[in-house]
């Protein structure tokens, strides 16, 4: 009497991805994490500009905080009454303290020693009469107060430039990860497709077209690069909630709850990363498969 042997089932045609597909896999998820990362502070830094624009909405914004034993308030109104009497300010006001008082100073240059304890003055210009920021700087400079003046100007406002900076810098990086999974991939592609020529030509020979070899290849790489980017975005998104929540005390605290509600703009980095490896792997399936290569 024989007994029947279990039946296994089949395992897939190619077998496990190689050595290069585990290459690819790890440069899709750190490429992934970097782009999650830039995308959530990018959408940071969009939203907080277009909080700070209403902040700071004047002429020119004055950050001024005392020294010594003179408080900030004492060094705001100190500095309200003097660029009242400079030639070309129409106004001048002290804002009321806020919570991102703070983020606007350190982005300004500030070199307060507690940030929170730093007052904003907004200054309006007269008509056709607009003055220097470094002329407001010196002239409080003169009368020993410690100020740091943003005219809102783009290149020279630091509130302006920070903001275009990490949107651009976010973007470019964006589009250098893109170019980066799209190659991890191709690459990854075309090196199965080499280790396994033997099977490609007993495909052809037994009639497969090169289109269907092709698919054969792509399906595995594109689903790694999809789990890949999915673990990616995880990561990054694990990484900026930590900070959020255990994340040690800074001048940028008032930036967390802004990154909380920016996390969602990483979740659709998948997507993407799939549609850029099927293009890439697409391309790649092409080029091996073209006679003489």
């Amino acid at each position: 009497m024989s007994v029947a042997e279990p039946r296994r089932k089949p395992g897939p045609i190619l077998g496990r991805g190689g050595r290069g597909r585990a290459i690819a896999i790890i440069a899709v998820v750190l490429l992934t994490y970097a782009a999650a990362l830039a995308t959530i502070v990018a959408a940071a830094a969009a939203r907080s500009a277009e909080t700070l624009s209403a902040r700071l909405g004047d002429d020119a914004t004055i950050a001024v905080w005392g020294a010594g034993l003179e408080s900030a308030d004492a060094a705001a109104a100190r500095a309200q009454e003097i660029l009242v009497g400079v030639p070309g300010v129409k106004a001048a006001r002290t804002l009321d303290p806020s919570s991102g008082d703070g983020l606007i100073a350190q982005l300004m240059g500030a070199t307060a020693a507690n940030p929170d304890q730093v007052r904003l003055v907004a200054v309006d210009f007269a008509p056709g009469a607009p003055v220097a920021g470094g002329r407001l700087e010196s002239t409080l400079g003169a009368s020993q107060i410690q100020a740091k003046v943003d005219d809102h100007s783009w290149p020279a406002s630091p509130t302006l430039d920070a903001a275009v900076g990490a949107i651009g810098g976010g973007l470019i990086l964006i589009l250098l990860v893109l170019v980066g999974v799209g190659l991890a991939v191709s690459w990854a592609t075309k090196r199965d497709m080499a280790t396994r020529r033997p099977l490609v030509e007993l495909l052809r020979l037994s009639g497969a077209t090169d289109p269907f070899i092709a698919r054969l290849f792509r399906g595995p790489v594109n689903w790694a690069a999809f789990w890949a980017a999915t673990l990616g975005v995880a990561a990054a998104a694990v990484a900026t909630g930590a900070w959020i929540r255990y994340g040690a005390a800074s001048p940028l605290d008032a930036l967390r709850p802004v990154l909380r509600i920016d996390i969602a703009w990483a979740l659709p980095w998948p997507l993407a990363v799939v549609a850029v490896a099927a293009l890439g792997s697409w391309l790649a399936g092409r080029a091996a498969l073209k006679p003489g290569s």
